[in-house]
């Protein structure tokens, strides 16, 4: 987050950014916000150097006069007991008990403590500023620590009201912390222990609080606690909290506290679907974010807006967010989320690689990287290249945390699902959206969008109308049943006008029948080209299955093909359906000479020959598959059919079955495992000894030996030994000579 940081910039900045505001039509605002401090602050930064020029830009230090540390203990004490309480109020309290203090003293000593002001870089920071008396006492810590002496270490740690971050915190046993220390100690652990026992923590650590009379620190608490359930979603859980909250925060004037509140509330009535309270609490938050022109706060508006469906204004404030913010590692997280909830929503796909583009750092950083594939799934969905929409999709669900798991088990569910009714693979879509709607049963609108797009759900509530992803859903719904073109125009209109133009082609296949009548009505569909030659749209367009992972089969737009391949054919195919699977997808012809033809003078016509062979057995056009040399190396080119294997499902339905493991959903993860092991009738590739299939046929049998392991040491744990024994004898028909699996199988047997 940014944070006000007037102190810590450097002479020659302030110099430059006063002549910039002076000599240049930028305004105040702007060049505050590149230097992330207000813009009052720049502004007497211009007085001053009007007045004195430079000179008056240079800080003044003037020797600090401090109370006794027992007034000040008292200062602290009456902002603890009582948020709202003002400057004023608090002098006339402490000159009622003889003590002559300043309302700028007051000010002074709750800034110090963090207990007025709440920090711009992140308002739920507990740590107070740094100063030599917190350097002092962190350094005593360390030094016990190092002795070995803990309690001593956490006695003097205790001593003080607030400390600046220290990692020191984290290095003392909790149990002997007092309150006021835990939630520092909580704070810097977010993220590192699981959602569930934090929310945990902060329960009992804000009770404490209370006890103590802090209830300002407990409204920090309180805070905590509530973005742990947000991550659980548990609104129900926390509309209790939130009540609790709103009384301890009245009367206090502080607008990020509140901006906060608001923000958490939206959020919580959105997950509720009490769509209209969440609305009311948007605007509240519109009106408070004017206060604080900041990067971080233009996000989260983004992010309360996507949670009620408003994505083409959630897109002007991650805009504002990204183009505003100066660091580069913060810029390019802004950059995904842009790209993800703006143009890869209003199918913008351009914008989007270009964002992905920029934000290439990201495709890799944990919490980031899962956001990176899934836009870069989306994108390639909108461009036509199924394929890697599909391989992207999976990826989401390998890099998401454990945190963030749920929510992309839902968008890889959605996105799979998509990619196999583009395909024609029907009864494929409907396996992956139904065997999760047990899961989604704590995420009402997920689970409403899974049952709309699967058939089971005819009818959307007038409230949830207001949301316009689902607006638009029921659009699709009603052109479904009335069959009127100007139900469809209605729902593309309004796709195009709320930025949802891209979630309508990720969402328009499943309802083949509306594109499909517009076609044999000669009507525009106002679909990208790409989109439409998916299979579900074209049928025209061939779709091969080919299943290896036991005796050779090929599927023909689901019919069943009785052709035999040769050896050389089989691998030719497989090798097809690993690199060249979709349209425009090519094989460089050297990586097939150096495996087929080594050694052959004139691999090319060898080549064109076993070509000729597969078109007639396949009964694919001439011009469909054909070798160019028009750019770079001869490569062999894909030029209008797709193929799929079985070893593709097995990966896909491994994935997801890790992933419902992490997320703990062992039951559900457990019958995609047994899906999986089921596509396997035996060894693949058998008869097949080219270089190619040697390196496959071995990392398939070995990423099956490693999965059946793992697959049967979980099921023991689980007190499943019935799946363990019958996964381990049937892949021990596949892979005879594996020790590791012939113990776990003897051991099981006694």
């Amino acid at each position: 987050m940014i944070c006000h940081r007037s102190k810590n910039i450097p002479f020659e900045e302030k110099i430059k950014a006063v002549k910039d505001y002076l000599k240049t039509e930028q305004s105040l605002q702007k060049i505050a916000a590149s230097l992330n401090i207000y813009p009052k602050t720049l502004w007497r930064w211009v007085r001053r150097y009007e007045k004195d020029g430079e000179d008056g830009l240079k800080r003044r230090k003037l020797p600090k006069k401090r109370l006794p540390k027992s007034i000040e203990q008292q200062v602290i004490l009456l902002k603890e007991k009582n948020p709202a309480l003002t400057l004023t109020k608090a002098r006339s309290l402490m000159n009622k008990i003889g003590i002559k203090i300043s309302n700028k003293g007051i000010w002074q000593i709750w800034k110090r403590c963090g207990l007025s002001k709440r920090p711009v870089q992140d308002p739920l920071n507990p740590f107070g500023i740094t100063t030599p008396e917190a350097i002092g006492i962190i350094n005593s810590a360390r030094s016990l620590l190092e002795k070995g002496d803990a309690k001593e270490a956490a006695k003097i740690l205790n001593s003080i009201h607030s400390l600046p971050a220290d990692q020191i915190i984290k290095e003392v046993p909790d149990k002997i912390l007092s309150p006021r220390r835990k939630l520092d100690r909580l704070y810097l652990c977010f993220g590192e222990i699981p959602f569930p026992e934090y929310a945990r923590k902060a329960k009992q650590i804000g009770k404490s609080l209370e006890r103590r009379d802090y209830i300002y620190s407990s409204i920090i608490a309180n805070f905590l606690e509530l973005n742990a359930l947000g991550w659980m979603a548990q609104p129900q859980k926390k509309i209790s909290y939130l009540n609790k909250l709103a009384s301890k925060l009245q009367g206090v004037k502080d607008n990020l506290l509140w901006f906060l509140f608001y923000f958490e509330q939206a959020c919580t009535y959105s997950g509720l679907l009490q769509i209209k309270n969440a609305l009311t609490l948007i605007k509240k938050c519109r009106k408070l974010i004017y206060h604080y022109p900041y990067p971080i706060y233009w996000d989260c508006m983004g992010v309360v807006l996507t949670t009620v469906g408003k994505y083409k204004d959630a897109l002007l404030f991650y805009k504002k967010a990204f183009e505003n913010e100066r660091q580069q590692h913060t810029q390019e997280q802004f950059a995904v989320k842009l790209a993800f909830y703006g143009y890869s929503m209003s199918g913008e796909y351009s914008r989007c690689k270009k964002l992905l583009i920029k934000a290439k750092n990201m495709e890799n950083v944990e919490g980031i990287s899962a956001n990176y594939s899934l836009t870069s799934a989306h994108m390639s969905f909108g461009q036509g290249y199924l394929a890697d929409a599909h391989r992207f999709f999976l990826e989401s669900l390998k890099k998401a945390t454990k945190g963030e798991l749920i929510n992309y088990v839902y968008a890889a569910t959605v996105g799979l699902a998509s990619v196999a009714m583009s395909l024609n693979r029907k009864n494929q879509a409907k396996i992956y959206i139904t065997k999760y709607l047990s899961l989604m049963k704590k995420y009402k609108r997920d689970e409403l969008i899974l049952q709309c797009l699967s058939g089971l759900r005819a009818n959307i509530s007038d409230e949830l109308l207001l949301m316009p992803p689902m607006y638009l859903l029921n659009l699709i719904m009603c052109f479904k049943q009335t069959m009127k073109i100007s139900d469809y125009r209605k729902a593309v209109k309004f796709a195009q006008r709320k930025g949802l133009t891209g979630l309508f082609h990720r969402w328009i296949v499943f309802f083949p029948e509306v594109v499909l009548y517009l076609l044999e009505k000669g009507k525009k569909t106002e679909l990208p080209k790409a989109i439409l030659q998916f299979p579900i749209f074209n049928q025209k367009v061939p779709v091969y299955h080919i299943k290896f992972l036991g005796s050779f089969v090929v599927f023909k737009n689901h019919q069943y093909l009785k052709i035999k391949f040769s050896p050389q054919e089989q691998a030719f195919l497989i090798q097809m359906a690993s690199n060249a699977e979709t349209p425009e997808k090519f094989i460089i012809l050297n990586n097939l000479y150096q495996n087929f033809w080594l050694r052959s003078k004139d691999p090319l016509s060898l080549l064109l020959h076993l070509l000729a062979s597969i078109k007639k057995k396949l009964k694919l056009p001439g011009h469909i598959l054909g070798v160019y040399r028009r750019y770079g190396e001869p490569r062999l080119i894909n030029h209008g059919f797709y193929i799929t294997t079985d070893y593709q499902d097995y990966q896909s339905q491994f994935i997801q079955a890790k992933a419902l493991a992490r997320v703990g959903e062992w039951g559900l993860a457990r019958k995609e495992y047994l899906r999986a092991f089921k596509l396997f009738r035996g060894e693949p590739l058998k008869k097949n000894f080219d270089e190619w299939s040697l390196n496959l046929r071995f990392k398939i049998l070995t990423e099956l030996e490693t999965e059946t392991v793992n697959f049967a040491k979980s099921c023991i744990e689980h007190n499943n030994k019935k799946d363990a024994r019958k996964i381990l004898q049937k892949v021990l028909k596949i892979i005879p000579d594996s020790e590791e699996m012939r113990k776990l199988s003897n051991g099981l047997m006694v």
